[in-house]
């Protein structure tokens, strides 16, 4: 949904697009597109120029979780790496020794 969220202001995303996008197959995606359609957070309307494909638009309410989600990951994010205190330059130097 976050993908779906960033690029349907850029593009008219379907959901042979969505699966380009996110590395999915496009039954993956399909599934994920009914459930979260259903659920209230994904809607698909007609495309303008082809009738065979329906153009997935994120509704207001899928909006908002995808929001809070990014917020969850970036906040877990945070407290994973804070040992790093230094940005990460001793991770670095560690994955480098072991590149060796």
């Amino acid at each position: 949904m976050a993908v779906a969220s960033w690029f349907e202001e850029k593009e008219e995303l379907t959901q042979i697009r969505l699966s380009q996008l996110t590395g999915s197959d496009t039954m993956t995606i399909s599934q994920v597109v009914r459930v979260l359609e259903k659920a209230g957070y994904l809607e698909r309307i007609p495309h303008q120029k082809d009738t065979r494909s329906k153009v997935i638009r994120v509704t207001t309410a899928g909006r908002e979780l995808a929001e809070q989600a990014v917020q969850v990951v970036e906040a877990t994010d945070k407290k994973f790496f804070m040992p790093l205190e230094d940005n990460g330059k001793s991770l670095i130097t560690l994955f480098r020794k072991l590149l060796r």
